[in-house]
């Protein structure tokens, strides 16, 4: 068995597809891959476990961020309060039980919700990932009132109709969707460290497949997972030939494989912006700071709380995405 992971957005339902074809299995019942977001998956919790055989679906981190934030907050704003209720939920270490019960209970009244999460350890928990810069709070105008950063549904709803609903304008006024940002920080970095554990106990058994080179050569990135699950007795010789052959079948219709995957990923809900827009690598930096949504200083900060958090990992693994201050 070999353990995929990635964080959402990062290239997983072409990558399950193009090796559920390879392989001649279905997503449901494939005995080689198993893939998930968190390594404390319901079904198979290898958190504390670095003796596994682990692909690394790495895309940049701002990429992949921003457009799983997009497709939250483009669909429903609100719905990021349940997200970080869920998280908390399924992480007892944030909450006792009667904590969690008290905030679940109260998520019909905004301000509350609010004061909850600053009451309890979520900023602890998040607090090496919050970006510096970002204010606390505002107040006055589009219907945002003082103190704990009270959430105001009806200014939600004006950014919806209006076509401006987004990720900066809600990370900007509201403090909770703050913490939710920086939960995702938290979330990509610890993926990141689970793989460099694997790698450091057995680096053989350690496998990177970065999103950007599997869209632009996949030939080339395929290839280095045959060898993978070839060098790691996955599969039998003949298996492994076969395995080959399926790929090269593969890339003789690449066209029509990438469209029938994106409107199976599109049927699921999801926005796939990037694709139908024909950019792969920086569409939403891009976007973002053309739209006003961010400035170059809030992608430096993106930058910065992750090289902090630990340099040597940052410089190992996500360089290539680091910003350039000119």
């Amino acid at each position: 068995m070999v353990y995929a992971l990635s964080y959402p957005r990062s290239g997983k339902s072409w990558f399950r597809y193009c090796f559920d074809f390879i392989t001649e299995a279905s997503s449901s019942d494939s005995e080689l891959l198993y893939h998930s977001h968190w390594q404390s998956d319901h079904d198979f919790k290898i958190e504390n476990n670095f003796d596994i055989k682990n692909i690394l679906l790495l895309r940049n981190y701002k990429e992949a961020i921003f457009s799983e934030l997009n497709n939250i907050y483009s669909r429903n704003p609100i719905a990021v309060i349940a997200k970080l209720l869920t998280h908390i939920r399924d992480n007892p270490g944030i909450l006792s039980k009667h904590e969690f019960d008290a905030v679940n209970t109260s998520t019909a009244i905004w301000g509350e919700v609010t004061d909850m999460l600053l009451a309890f350890k979520a900023k602890q928990y998040i607090s090496d990932f919050l970006i510096p810069n970002f204010p606390e709070f505002r107040t006055g105008s589009r219907g945002f009132t003082g103190g704990a950063a009270s959430l105001n549904p009806n200014w939600l709803i004006s950014l919806e109709e209006s076509g401006q609903s987004g990720l900066a304008p809600v990370i900007n006024n509201f403090l909770v969707h703050q913490y939710h940002f920086a939960l995702q920080l938290k979330n990509y970095y610890e993926l990141l460290e689970y793989h460099d554990n694997v790698a450091s106990l057995n680096p053989d058994n350690a496998l990177i497949i970065r999103y950007e080179d599997l869209m632009q050569n996949p030939l080339f990135e395929l290839n280095k997972v045959i060898d993978f699950m070839d060098k790691r007795h996955c599969a039998t010789p003949e298996q492994i030939s076969r395995y080959r052959n399926r790929l090269h079948m593969l890339i003789a219709n690449i066209k029509n494989h990438k469209l029938m995957s994106i409107n199976k990923y599109r049927s699921q809900g999801h926005m796939a912006t990037s694709y139908k827009r024909g950019s792969t690598h920086d569409y939403h930096r891009q976007m973002g700071q053309k739209a006003g949504l961010w400035d170059k200083s809030f992608l430096l900060d993106t930058d910065r709380v992750l090289k902090n958090k630990n340099p040597e990992l940052f410089n190992k693994y996500l360089s290539d995405y680091e910003e350039k201050a000119n």
